[in-house]
This record gives structure tokens, sequence and C-alpha cells, in this order.
């Protein structure tokens, strides 16, 4: 038996490009890797893992291999502690993913916290005498994808470094890899082989469960977690895991046996147990289809949280209405108790009051026009049914419209939605407001005849979202109040005008815009104005194409086109002179009193609101100064019946209309799952198909689409790019010699008309000579009317190729990040052009294309025909007519 100090196990299951970084940072331990005894497990591995093994031992002799087919991390790790057992008396173990790294001083630091704790007697007493734990663990970072303080160690404070006694702590230890063990307390103790996930945790706690004690060690020192960039981990993709939810029966079962032989469960089991739990927050789980039985697992996490300590359901980590609902799992349910001599109804959970009727009440969107002040946000209760949100407005209540929130703070678990959230929406008549009167609007939930404060919170999309306090409307000013519950409601007259603007305009960032703002108000409000802007950074979309169409109408309305900078002047020559620059002082006088703000983006967001001041601050003038509509043309047509449930729906914009170009797109935007009104969506087709050109040329085009998992949050270079499946697909695909040589042969030209997202990770690629990489040199019209060919894989953007009809070849060498609909769209049965799967068919494809003088098959031709409402070049007409009958706003003079 060998005298080293530490036993280190790795399993290894295709993390061959990773492994040497783990094996390094064991071999450079400051213990020296002679103390180390290290053995490898390759799980059947399918990549290069035992070449890059055997390559380690080669430098390493010493490294112990062990091989077996595929039976999972626990069987791997089970099979390096028997090896260990057999073969090694080494005083400690430890583990380590061959996908992570450890610090250098890793084991030399655990090794001396046990030390320091080392006593000749075998008798532990907690907290009278220092005791020596079986383990040791130090906090997680993460890094690659995501980098800093693991979040199961942000989530609880543990404290400094010491011994921690788990019956009365709140902390818990997930991860075998973080921490160090006295081998002696592993001899009988093994993973759960059965168990796929959280198995980490479950032999943690058999550890710990014999003296409930563990060490912590917390002074700089980290286990180093990798987060892969291409999420393919097993944690990555816990919930597709047909096992995923099977624990929580094994659970139920280890606490029964807990109560059945102890009378109750250890602190420690609870506090760990309890953490997993409160994170099956999934719309739906994902193995329904291997017969999850969601009541039984309700049933089994109702027996659970009865054996948790009260404490623990209150922890910070988990979120307020998680803690209700826990509670009522655990003691019943929710109801609302209005005893004698009660001033306001209690929401309660048996004896346990969990709040009052008052509470918060969030408003989004406020807007005022045509004497309608409409305000619109929701709400969350226990009790969506009884209890009910009014408006007090000149001594009368007003009800208003209220549904069932589909995408507003929506709470789930284990797929079940809870506490449902309230739309609701006011629509408050002002006529009849007399001159200098201020009157309050009040919210209260109402439940029986008992009325109680709806304190208002304003959320991201409100006027009065952080320090903004007033709003100028068509009629009125609106205000907050000092009353948390209530508005303030002002006619607006030149003195109610300048008080409220001019004795604000310190707290903003635009002196010289509010003072310009006062003077220009009477006359500027009484204009027709419509500002048109594509993105600050480019022109070429449906708002420039709609400009050309109208710009020169006499239609007594004054219309702008928005561009970046000077140099793009000269495409409007001949067209208008109303051409202002984007940020400019006149785009920020003009935004203050336009009309309609009409789009090819989403307006109010971060991307038009940066100007010489920070972005964030030009959003709160905007907000109180600008009463705009916002025409929304879109920037390509929806194929994702997902894409409303995060991004296009009513509580998360406010348009006045949006343009539409498929029956689909249409049915989708008006159902009931977006939120938006009748009114508000037109099927009209796109304004810049109008300009689309059709003059191929012996050309092809790459448009691959960019991924956002590859996207760093500062958007900087990552260095872990060329490891992704997504980089290597696409190099592989631009440096293939017989494309190149296809090119070379038929005298075609080849374009990569790259995303901006490429350019940062630009110097990864290998671009032959061949391969022209192009950005703006080449806008996506002149990309259209030249290309003969194009090549995509997921991209929407080639819906505008396809409406010229010419021939689009799918390339899906990587799976797309969300899957589409079938029903809403396929690219089998909707594409536009023939989906393949490896290099050598899309090359057959092309040359196939080339052969037949690169006309679009007839079969891809009905689909574009029947994909399409319009097929036409009047699309600018029909979108121009319909913002015509958009309302004008109220022109009476102030006073």
């Amino acid at each position: 038996m060998n005298k080293k100090l530490v036993n280190c196990i790795i399993p290894v299951y295709n993390v061959g490009q990773y492994l040497v970084d783990a094996v390094d940072s064991i071999t450079h331990q400051t213990i020296g890797f002679d103390n180390i005894n290290l053995v490898i497990i390759n799980d059947g591995s399918t990549d290069n893992s035992q070449e890059v093994i055997e390559s380690l031992r080669f430098l390493y002799p010493s490294i112990v291999v062990i091989t077996q087919e595929n039976q999972g991390v626990s069987a791997a790790r089970n099979a390096g502690l028997d090896f260990c057992f057999e073969n090694f008396s080494a005083p400690y173990t430890c583990f380590i993913d061959g996908d992570d790294k450890y610090d250098p001083n890793h084991l030399e630091t655990l090794i001396a916290f046990f030390k320091q704790y080392e006593k000749k007697d075998e008798e532990f007493e907690i907290l009278d005498e220092q005791v020596i734990p079986d383990a040791v663990f130090i906090p997680i970072r993460t890094f690659e994808k995501q980098e800093g303080l693991h979040y199961s160690y942000r989530a609880v404070d543990r404290g400094k470094s010491g011994i921690l006694d788990m019956s009365r702590s709140f902390a818990f230890f997930l991860h075998v890899n973080s921490g160090l063990f006295v081998s002696q307390a592993l001899e009988v103790v093994r993973f759960n082989e059965e168990m796929t996930i959280s198995e980490d945790a479950d032999f943690i706690l058999k550890i710990i469960n014999k003296k409930h004690i563990v060490g912590w060690y917390n002074d700089n020192l980290y286990y180093y977690l990798r987060k892969r960039l291409d999420e393919s981990s097993t944690i990555d993709n816990a919930e597709k895991n047909s096992d995923f939810y099977d624990r929580i029966s094994y659970y139920k079962q280890e606490f029964e046996e807990f109560v059945q032989k102890l009378g109750q469960v250890p602190r420690e089991n609870q506090v760990s147990r309890l953490y997993d739990l409160h994170w099956f927050k999934s719309n739906v789980p994902s193995n329904n289809e291997n017969n999850f039985d969601l009541d039984v697992a309700l049933e089994n996490i109702r027996y659970i949280l009865q054996q948790v300590d009260d404490d623990l359901l209150e922890q910070k980590y988990i979120p307020y209405w998680y803690q209700i609902y826990f509670k009522s799992l655990k003691y019943g349910r929710i109801y609302l108790r209005n005893a004698v001599n009660e001033i306001e109804p209690r929401f309660q959970i048996a004896d346990e009051v969990i709040e009052n009727l008052d509470g918060n009440t969030q408003i989004n969107w406020i807007n005022q026009r045509e004497k309608q002040l409409q305000i619109r946000g929701f709400y969350v209760r226990p009790m969506i049914n009884e209890v009910k949100l009014v408006a007090k407005y000149r001594g009368e209540f007003i009800e208003g419209v209220l549904n069932k929130s589909k995408h507003d703070d929506l709470k789930y678990y284990l797929g079940r939605e809870i506490f449902p959230a309230v739309d609701f929406e006011f629509n408050i008549n002002l006529a009849g407001m007399l001159n200098q009167e201020l009157q309050s609007i009040e919210f209260y939930f109402k439940y029986q005849d008992k009325y109680a404060a709806a304190h208002i919170v304003h959320g991201w999309n409100s006027r009065f979202y952080w320090k903004n306090d007033f709003f100028i409307g068509e009629e009125a000013i609106i205000k907050k109040s000092w009353s948390s519950h209530a508005l303030v409601v002002e006619k607006l007259t030149k003195h109610s005008l300048n008080t409220t603007v001019l004795s604000r305009k310190k707290n903003y960032k635009d002196d010289f815009l509010f003072e310009r703002y006062v003077d220009y108000f009477e006359s500027y409000r009484n204009k027709r104005i419509w500002l048109f802007i594509d993105r600050p950074t480019t022109i070429g979309d449906n708002a420039e194409a709609l400009f050309r169409y109208c710009a020169n109408r006499e239609d007594g309305i004054e219309k702008f086109m928005i561009i970046p900078d000077e140099t793009y002047y000269h495409n409007f020559e001949g067209v208008s002179a109303n051409i202002i620059i984007y940020g400019s002082f006149e785009y920020k006088f003009l935004l203050m009193f336009a009309e309609k703000v009409i789009s090819s983006t989403t307006f109010w967001e971060w991307v038009n609101i940066d100007t010489n001041i920070p972005k964030y601050e030009f959003k709160l003038i905007v907000q109180a100064l600008s009463n705009a509509q916002e025409v929304f043309l879109q920037h390509g047509i929806i194929r994702k019946t997902s894409f409303s449930d995060w991004y296009l729906n009513s509580s998360s914009k406010n348009f006045d209309f949006m343009v539409t170009s498929t029956e689909k797109e249409y049915e989708l935007m008006r159902s009931e799952n977006t939120g938006f009104k009748e009114k508000q969506v037109r099927l009209t087709g796109l304004p810049r198909f109008d300009l689309l050109k059709n003059n191929s040329e012996s050309m092809i085009t790459f448009l691959p689409t960019w991924r956002i998992q590859y996207s760093k949050d500062d958007g900087s270079y990552d260095k872990h790019f060329r490891e992704s499946d997504f980089f290597k697909s696409i190099n592989e695909f631009l440096n293939d010699e017989k494309l190149l040589e296809l090119l070379r042969k038929n005298n075609y030209r080849f374009i990569f008309k790259a995303h901006p997202k490429f350019f940062v990770q630009i110097e990864d690629f290998d671009i032959p000579e061949e391969i022209e990489i192009v950005s703006t040199e080449l806008s996506y019209n002149e990309i259209y009317e030249k290309s003969a060919i194009l090549i995509t894989d997921y991209s929407s953007a080639v819906v505008d190729f396809a409406y010229l009809k010419k021939p689009i070849i799918y390339y899906h060498s990587i799976k797309e990040e969300a899957e589409e609909n079938p029903e809403y769209f396929s690219y089998e049965s909707d594409g536009f052009g023939e989906i393949c799967l490896s290099i050598e068919s899309v090359i057959n494809k092309v040359q196939n294309y080339i052969d037949n003088d690169c006309l679009m098959e007839e079969e891809y031709v009905k689909r574009v025909d029947s994909f399409f409402k319009y097929t036409d070049k009047n699309n600018s007409e029909r979108v121009y007519e319909e913002i015509l009958r958009l309302p004008i706003p109220n022109k009476n003079k102030i006073i």
C-alpha cells in the first residue's frame, strides 16, 4: 500500500477537449503530484477522451486508468472509490470532473484545515469541544460561458471558515467536487447509481448524517466549475432527462425512513432537499411522456414539506410566492379571514397570517389620449376570484377590465400555475375636468364590502419608473401622488405646463431640451409629425421603404427620416429634405412632439434612445414629454409562436399599430395569447418588399443566424467560441475543398453575410481567398438583388429572398436553439428550399441549381405563393392607409 496523502478520482465522459486542463490542475497542486493517487475512469466516452487519457498517462505514468462501458457518473465514481480502497491508504479523498479545475492550493489548504482540528481522543462533542469533520467544502466559481460565484453559494451565507453545526444551520452542500473527504468516512458509502441528478448531494448527506457537522473554508479559495459554451453538460440538460423528477419520490421515501427510525428528519436533509425542490418551476415537466403523475408528485412534496422546519420555508432564496405556496402545501388552503371588529381582511394559511388585503399592484403602461386615461398593469393575489382591483375617480368607483394574465409575472410549480397574475386595464374618462382642478385616481383591492389600498409599483415600462413623477398627455398632466395608492390628474394649461416642466427640469440631463419644449409647445403640439426610423446604426428596412413611399404625399403631415449619420444624406437626394441625424437636438426635439413614431424595431427599448446623454436618462425624458403613438413595422416575419410569449404581447409592448405579412402571423398576433386588440394588428405585408429587385449575378450568399448562447454579456470576444460545434460547422463549410472547387469551376462569388455578432469572433475563422466576408459593405437589399442562390440555416431574413422566388437552401448542420412549432411553421412542409444535413448535400444542391439557371423549383414557388398574403408591390400603400386611420391627437388650444 502506498503512503500518498490524497486519492483523486476523475470520472470522464466525452470531455476530451477539457481533460488536460483538469489533470493539469491536479498535477500542479502545491502538495506535489507525488502525494496524489490520480484515478481516471473513462465511462464509455465516444469522443477522443481515451486518446487524451493515454497521452496524459505517457506524461504521468502513475495515473491509474479504469475503462468501463457507459454506466453514469455515479458508477464511475464508485469504481474509483472501490479501486482506491483496495489499493491505496491515502487519508483523504477528493473528486473533480473532467471539465473543471482546481486552484493550485486546493489540496494543501484543505488538508491544513483538517490538521488544525485533529485530536488524539475519539470523542466528538459538538460545541463543547472541537471535532474533526468528515468533509470540508469551499465555494464554487463558474467560468467560460458564465463567470462568478455559483448561485448556491450566493443563496445562503455560510459565514466565515470553521465547523458548521448542521443540526442548526441553513447551509447545504451539493457538489462533491468542492470538498475534501476523510477517506475512512467513505469506506461504506457509495453513490446511488440509480440517481442521475443530485447524486452528489445524496452522497454528501450520507457523510454528514454521521456527525451532523461539516468543515467550511471561505477564504479566497474556489472550485472552478466550467459552464460550457455549448451547454452540453449533464446539468445544462437536466430538465431533458427523463429521471429529472424521479427524485421526488426518492426524497419522500428517505423522509419516511427517517421519521420511522428517528421520529424526525435531520436538519441537513431538510435543507438540502428543500433547496432542490424549489427549482421545480418549469412550465411543463419535460418527462410527461414517461407517465409523470403531477398529482402524485405534489402529494409527495406535501409530505416532504410537512417534515421541514418553518424557518427553512422562509429563506430568502425562496421567492415570496413560493414560500406561500410551500406553506399552503404544508398546512392547507389559503383563505381570507374577515373576523368581527377587523378593519381589513387577512390572507391566512392555517392560523398564520401571510398578508393583508392591501398590497402592491404594478402599473406597466399609462397613456392619455382622446379624453381617456388608459392605465394597464397587473397584480398577483393568492385568491383572484374574490379579490378585485377597482379605481376611484371623482367620488365614483370604476371597475376595470380584469383578465388572467398570460405573460405577466407567471409562476409555475411542476408545470401547474400558482397564484395567477391578473392583467388590468382602466379607461378613465377625463371629460369635464375644470381648469386648475386637481383630481386623484385611487386604487383599491375590493373584497365583498371591504376596500384596502392597492399600493402602486411602477414597472420597467411605466412612465413613472424610477425617478419620473409626471407625464404630459393630450389634455392632462398625470403625476405621482404622495399617497402610494393614487395618481394625480391635472388639466393641461399654460400655467400647469410651465409650472410642472420647468420646476422639474433640474432633475433631468437636458435642461435646454426642457426649456425649448415649453417655448414651442403651443405651436408644435398642433403639428402632425411622423418620424421614421429603422435602427440608429443603419437604414434599408421597412421604415425607409415606407418613408420613400409617402414622404411627398400632400396629406398635411410633416415626415422625417432618421439616419445614423451624415454619410446617409445622399441616399435621399431627390426624395426629401426632411432628413434628421439620429441623436441630434432636432431628433430629440421632434420626438417630444411627434404624433407617430414609425419604426422597424420596437422603438421604446434601448435600441433607439442612445443620444448625447445616457440611454436611461433620455428614456426618462421621453417617458415624461412624448405622447407619440407607436407604429411597429417589424423587422421580419414571425415564424415562432413562442415569440409572442416572451416578446410580442400586450404585457411587454404598447403598440398602437403593427403590421403582419402572412395569414398565420396575423392570426397569431390577434389571438387571445398575445393580448393585442383587433385594431392594433393589420395584414398588409412589409413595405421593404416593394423595393426588392431581381438582378441576379453569379453570386451565392451564405447567411447563417447567430446563436445567443455564444454572446458574452458585454459583447466582447470569447476565446471559447472556437470550441463550439456552431463555429466548427461554419468554419468547416467555408473551407470545404469541394465547395471552393465548385466556385472556381463555375466562376461564382461566395459571400459570407455575417451577423454583426460574428465580427467579434472573426479572427477565429479561417477564411479562404474564394470567400468574401461582409457585414455592411453589401446591404441586405443588394444581397437579395444580386445573389442567385442563398444558403442559410434558420435565418428569417430569407423571406425577402423567397418573396423574389429565388432558390434557397437550408443547411441544418447544427440544431436551432429553440424548436419551431411545426403546426405554425415547419421547414419540412413550409420552408422555401431543400433541407441539407451535410456539406456534400449542400454542394450537390448548389450545382443542381447552377445547372438549371438558378430557378426556384416549382414546389417552393407554390409555398411562397401560399405563405405570403400579398406578393405584389403595394405593401407600403396598404401600411400608409392603415396608419392614416389611426386617431389624430386632440388639437384643442390650451389656455
